[in-house]
C-alpha cells in the first residue's frame, strides 16, 4: 500500500537516530539525535492516526529539510570550507546565531 510509505520511512529514521546516540561523542549532536528520534516517532504516530482516518496535518517536507540541513555537513569526514575559507561547521554556527 503506497499510502503507508511515509510511515515505513519514519520507522527507520527514528530507530537509526536512537541507535546512533550511543556512538556519538559530541554531546550537542547526541542531543540532536535524541530529538530527531523523538520527533520521528511522534510523526510516525501522527501518520498512523492519519491512516486510521483521523484528520492530521503533517509538515514533513519542512521537518525533513531542516533535519537534513542540521546533519548534512557534520556527516562528512572532511572539513568543508566555503570560498572564504570558513569551515562548514563555523558557517552553520554563525547562521544559527543570526536567527
Amino acid at each position: 500500500m503506497d499510502e503507508m510509505c511515509t510511515r515505513k520511512h519514519l520507522m527507520p529514521i527514528g530507530a537509526y537516530a536512537q541507535e546512533t546516540v550511543a556512538m556519538e561523542d559530541d554531546p550537542e549532536y547526541s542531543h540532536l539525535l535524541r530529538e530527531l528520534a523523538d520527533e520521528a516517532r511522534a510523526y510516525r504516530n501522527e501518520e498512523e492516526r492519519l491512516l486510521c482516518g483521523d484528520e492530521v496535518c503533517l509538515a514533513l517536507a519542512d521537518w525533513s529539510r531542516d533535519w537534513r540541513k542540521e546533519f548534512e555537513a557534520y556527516s562528512l569526514t572532511c572539513e568543508m570550507r566555503d570560498q572564504g575559507g570558513e569551515r562548514a561547521s563555523e558557517a552553520a554556527e554563525a547562521n544559527t546565531e543570526d536567527e
